[in-house]
């Protein structure tokens, strides 16, 4: 199959579906898709076991629906910062918008199939907000899953800790089977990253501490030069004026 301008409501949004569990994940656009695979059975089942081939989709432009990446980010971001202790307002993770839609720059990905897995190495899903990547299995004969995703969001506001927390990208482990898939943060890699983040971080505090220390330091020492040059210009002003004081006095 070689075609071009397929609709992704009807190719992939059912696949998104699928492995999300959630029936507002969906995917809009024209999308170009190229599939060669090689096959030979009597069942649907032996079929997929037997398939090979290769297969290739480029939506281009596109808009997904339902996945509300950074809402997703911000909860996990809270969750780790209140295990450590750190007071976050509730606020701030926000709300779950499930009619979210993020209007995508480039949504492709290209697979191999042996023996009816799928193999992807290359997802990419790329809007102004996030930047998704993934790769992984499909195991067909088996409707099992085995996938990493990388959320990686683009905040608009890096002003504090925790929002610059958010620009730390998440990796996501879609695990199990097709009808109930388990999707959970990997946290021992994502934490690691966290960790780095928070180190910088302190180091960049640190930084700052003594360079603000290091100005006031400067700014005291001038202000003791212009106090002494102060009160050497007073005492000759006041010699100057001692002598004046002789010379009229003669």
């Amino acid at each position: 199959l070689d075609a071009a301008g397929v609709k992704a409501d009807s190719v992939i949004t059912p696949v998104l579906q699928d492995l999300s569990g959630e029936k507002e994940v969906a995917m809009s656009g024209a999308s170009d898709l190229n599939i060669n695979v090689n096959s030979r059975g009597q069942s649907v089942k032996s079929l997929m076991a037997a398939s090979n081939g290769n297969l290739k989709l480029n939506v281009g432009e596109a808009v997904l629906h339902g996945v509300d990446a950074e809402y997703f980010v911000r909860k996990a971001v809270t969750g780790y910062l209140q295990d450590k202790n750190q007071q976050v307002p509730e606020t701030w993770k926000g709300v779950y918008q499930p009619k979210q839609t993020s209007a995508l720059k480039t949504a492709r990905a290209t697979a191999t199939i042996t023996n009816g897995v799928i193999d992807n190495r290359d997802l990419l899903l790329e809007s102004s907000r996030f930047k998704i990547t993934g790769a992984g299995q499909v195991m067909l004969p088996v409707e099992k899953i085995d996938y990493r995703l990388v959320v990686d969001l683009n905040p608009a506001n890096a002003k504090t800790a925790a929002e610059r927390l958010l620009d730390v990208p998440v990796p996501v482990k879609v695990k199990g089977n097709f009808t109930a898939p388990v999707i959970d943060i990997e946290r021992s890699a994502w934490i690691k990253n966290i960790g780095g983040s928070l180190a910088a971080e302190k180091k960049k505090q640190v930084t700052q501490a003594i360079e603000q220390k290091k100005q006031q330091k400067a700014e005291e020492v001038n202000k003791k030069v212009e106090e002494k040059k102060q009160e050497v210009k007073s005492k000759m002003e006041d010699a100057v004026k001692d002598k004046l004081k002789g010379l009229f006095g003669r």
